[in-house]
C-alpha cells in the first residue's frame, strides 16, 4: 500500500467519523482516552496476528490524531473567549478580543528546535 493510498483511507475514515458522530470539539483530554483506546485495539489486533484488523485500527487512530487536532484549532478561539467573558464579567471589564487560533506555524517552529541562548 502506498503512502498515498494509507492517507486516503485516514481521510475516508474522517469522513466517517464526522458523518456518524457530526462535529466533535472535546477537550485535550478526552481526545487522548479516545486516542490511546483505538490505540489499545490496534495492540490487541498486533498481539492476535489480525493484521487486516490492525491496519483498520491504526487508520482509525491516525483519523482520530487528525479530529484531535481540528478540535483544538476550532476550540483555541472559543475556549480563550469563553473564558476571557467570564473573567471580564466578573471583574465588570471589556471583555478581551478573540486570540487566532494555532497555526501550521506552530508546527514550523517545534521543528527548528531550541532557541540558542
Amino acid at each position: 500500500m502506498t503512502q498515498q493510498e494509507i492517507l486516503a483511507l485516514i481521510v475516508a475514515e474522517r469522513r466517517r467519523q464526522d458523518e456518524k458522530w457530526g462535529e466533535q470539539n472535546h477537550a485535550p483530554v478526552k481526545w487522548l482516552a479516545i486516542l490511546l483506546e483505538e490505540a489499545g485495539e490496534a495492540a490487541k489486533a498486533a498481539l492476535e496476528n489480525e493484521y487486516g484488523l490492525y491496519v483498520q485500527e491504526l487508520v482509525q487512530v491516525a483519523a482520530v490524531a487528525v479530529v484531535a487536532i481540528e478540535s483544538l484549532c476550532r476550540q483555541a478561539s472559543w475556549e480563550s473567549e469563553k473564558e476571557g467573558d467570564d473573567e471580564a464579567l466578573n471583574e465588570g471589564k471589556a471583555i478581551p478580543p478573540k486570540p487566532k487560533p494555532p497555526s501550521i506555524q506552530i508546527f514550523k517552529e517545534h521543528e527548528k528546535g531550541p532557541s540558542p541562548e
